[in-house]
C-alpha cells in the first residue's frame, strides 16, 4: 500500500497525504493493528448492501466454494498447511450466482475443513441480509448432515423439491436420501457439483 502510495501522488493526495508526504510501512501496520477486524468486516457489508439495495446482487442462487490465498510469511502462526501442500489460509466464501458477487466470506487456516463454516456462512448471510435465496449450490465437501439440515430448516418453509441439473443421462446421479441433492459428474474433469432446491 505504501510502495503504492510513493507511485502516485494523486492516489496519496486523494487519501489525504500532502504533495510528497507519505505514512511510512511501520506506521500504517499499526494503525490497521488497531482498527481491528471489525471495520473491514463493517465495510464489507456496507458494499454488500449499496449492491443489494441497487439491484446488482439479487441473492437468489447461492454458491459456497472455498480458495486458498499464501500467507507472506512462513513464520505466519495463524496460517496452516492445505492437503495440496500450499501454507496460507482459507477464504470460504458466498457467493450470488447472478451477479458473480461476494454475499459473504470467513477466513480460516489453510487446513480447515470447509463443510463446517457453509453454516456459519449461510447463517451470516441469512440474518444479515435476508435474501431471498431459492438455490444453494457446493461441491461434494458440503454434503454433510448438518449443511442439508441447516438448508432445509433455516433456509426455507416449505417442503424441498427436486431441483434437476442439465447433464448427459449416463452421468447422472440421484440421491433419494433426504430428496433435495443432486450429483451431477461432468466428464471433462469429473468433479462433483451437488445442488440444492429451496423453494
Amino acid at each position: 500500500m505504501v510502495k503504492r502510495l510513493k507511485r502516485w501522488p494523486a492516489l496519496a493526495q486523494a487519501c489525504g497525504f500532502k504533495v510528497g508526504q507519505v505514512i511510512s510501512s511501520s506506521q500504517l501496520r499499526r494503525r490497521r493493528d488497531k482498527l481491528g477486524v471489525w471495520v473491514y468486516f463493517i465495510t464489507f457489508c456496507s458494499l454488500v448492501f449499496i449492491l443489494i439495495r441497487r439491484g446488482v446482487l439479487v441473492g437468489r442462487d447461492w454458491v459456497i466454494d472455498s480458495t486458498i490465498i499464501d500467507a507472506f510469511s512462513g513464520q505466519d502462526s495463524q496460517a496452516g498447511w492445505s492437503f495440496t501442500r500450499r501454507f496460507g489460509y482459507k477464504v470460504h466464501h458466498l457467493l450470488c450466482r447472478d451477479s458473480l458477487l461476494p454475499i459473504m466470506l470467513l477466513v480460516s487456516p489453510a487446513n480447515a475443513n470447509d463443510a463446517p463454516w457453509a453454516p456459519r456462512l449461510m447463517t451470516l448471510a441469512h440474518h444479515v441480509f435476508a435474501l431471498p435465496v431459492t438455490v444453494v449450490r457446493a461441491d461434494a465437501a458440503y454434503y454433510t448432515r448438518a449443511v442439508l439440515t441447516f438448508i432445509t430448516t433455516v433456509l426455507t418453509m416449505q417442503r424441498p423439491k427436486w431441483f434437476t441439473i442439465p447433464v448427459a443421462p449416463a452421468r447422472k446421479r440421484l440421491s433419494r436420501s433426504i430428496g433435495l441433492l443432486i450429483f451431477a459428474k461432468t466428464a471433462a474433469n469429473g468433479a462433483i457439483s451437488n445442488a440444492f432446491l429451496l423453494s
